[in-house]
């Protein structure tokens, strides 16, 4: 999965899904409600931060991305240094269970940023998917809490 790019056709909405139920079980924890608010408004902070910054950094030619490109790089890199990738890390069993929490903390991060910025192709329906969470979690609904 971290060599997976971040296309908008939402194709990588499972495997994240996948992969954060099988890091909260290896790790023995669940996301509660706290979780899911503070990664939220830390997807709203980054996606304010990015639009002031926006045309200064195209004014010189630098693309600093899209929040669920950034969390992506650090999801990636956590997935890295918790030994997942090629099965090597230089980190303690201990260290590399930190890490498995932080790729946690940024795969939640991620996935809401995703859903933000993906345009699903299905229609909003009642399933809990990435459409639904995009509706759920889109500009629209900003203000909710």
């Amino acid at each position: 999965m971290s060599e997976a790019k971040l296309a908008t056709d939402g194709k990588l909405y499972s495997p994240i899904c996948f992969f954060l139920a099988a890091a909260c079980r290896r790790l023995q924890t669940t996301l509660g409600v706290g979780h899911w608010r503070a990664a939220l408004e830390n997807v709203r902070d980054l996606q304010n931060r990015l639009a002031t910054s926006r045309s200064d950094s195209d004014h010189i030619g630098l693309d600093i991305g899209t929040p669920a490109t950034l969390f992506k790089a650090e999801f990636d890199e956590a997935i890295r240094q918790a030994g997942l990738i090629d099965g090597t890390s230089f980190l303690s069993k201990e260290d590399r269970q930190v890490a498995l929490g932080l790729a946690i903390n940024w795969g939640v991060r991620l996935l809401l940023a995703y859903a933000v910025e993906t345009r699903p192709s299905s229609p909003l329906s009642e399933r809990q998917d990435l459409a639904w969470l995009a509706e759920l979690v889109g500009p629209s609904n900003a203000g909710c809490r």
